[in-house]
């Protein structure tokens, strides 16, 4: 089984299982070891591999088949549907989710559920309080103590709930719980900072793009700007562009939203350079073909 494999798997498998990283490793391997399984620098042995796995409560043969089924949790599998989302292609999505469907229909896992029926109500439903109330009913079958925003910011989430609670706190948003939205994001921006198990997830950059966004919309430039940088920062050091072209356009937006509040040029320098560097990184990247014109569009009329 190669190194990519079993980083993979150890890595989902803990996070999923709310292991700490001290915790798995105790009278097994010590914590920097562990760290260099999950980062792909060290192949575990044999023995170590499946004490690990036996520790998390299973045998390392089941994991393995689970895996090459198409492990629910596996992080391309995430940005390959969260980019379907983004482009709104449904109909590839929901023949992928089918085909998913039927690889995984022997594995019962809550995990699982809570992840195709996430999509399915994304791809169906429109924002409304009927739509949030079962995304929070999808996000107490394995987070039973959320309630009205609240939730434990000392356990570890994996990605699905962490999405869960992304799409919670939008749905609020959009239905004019603003207040409830950002104090969710608040909430999310706390775990994410002592979460180093999450921080070269996809998820992380997403919560804090979406947080940025409520920021922003609300009228909150300033603390908007901070938590953009934020999400550079993730990307940067996780060496990802995923988002990133879109967080440095949000910048210029909130630039340009601050120059036209007291007309100081040097804002609109700054919004022209920002938006100017996200358009060259997403024509660069080949971002969105849904999002690029948009950009192009908003440079032109703005600075041109």
């Amino acid at each position: 089984m190669s190194v990519y494999k079993k980083s993979k798997l150890l890595k989902s498998h803990r996070v999923e299982k709310g292991f700490s990283r001290e915790k798995l490793s105790e009278g097994i391997c010590d914590i920097t070891t562990l760290k260099r399984y999950e980062n792909e620098g060290m192949l575990p042995s044999e023995d170590n591999y499946r004490l690990l796995q036996e520790k998390m409560g299973g045998r390392p043969e089941q994991i393995i088949m689970s895996y090459d089924m198409g492990l629910f949790v596996d992080g391309d599998r995430y940005v390959e549907y969260e980019n379907l989302l983004n482009n709104q292609k449904y109909d590839e999505l929901r023949m992928k989710m089918q085909i998913l469907k039927e690889g995984l229909k022997n594995v019962e896992s809550v995990e699982k559920e809570q992840f195709l029926a996430r999509l399915e109500t994304l791809t169906y439903y429109d924002y409304t309080k009927e739509m949030l109330e079962i995304q929070e009913g999808l996000l107490k079958k394995s987070v039973p103590d959320y309630k009205d925003g609240e939730f434990s910011i000392t356990r570890l989430y994996n990605d699905t709930e962490l999405n869960l609670l992304n799409d919670i706190a939008i749905t609020n948003d959009k239905i004019g719980c603003t207040e409830m939205a950002v104090k969710i994001f608040e909430k999310l921006d706390v775990y994410l900072e002592q979460a180093e198990d999450n921080k070269d997830s996809m998820i992380a950059v997403k919560i804090y793009f979406n947080y940025a966004n409520t920021l922003g919309l609300s009228g909150q430039y300033e603390k908007s700007i901070e938590i953009c940088k934020k999400g550079i920062a993730l990307e940067k050091k996780n060496s990802c562009q995923e988002l990133l072209y879109a967080l440095v356009f949000n910048i210029g937006w909130l630039y340009d939203q601050v120059w036209m509040d007291n007309h100081d040029e040097k804002y609109k320098k700054a919004a022209k350079e920002y938006v100017g560097l996200s358009l060259a990184l997403a024509k660069y990247f080949d971002e969105s073909p849904i999002n690029t014109p948009t950009i192009e569009g908003y440079y032109k009329e703005n600075f041109t």
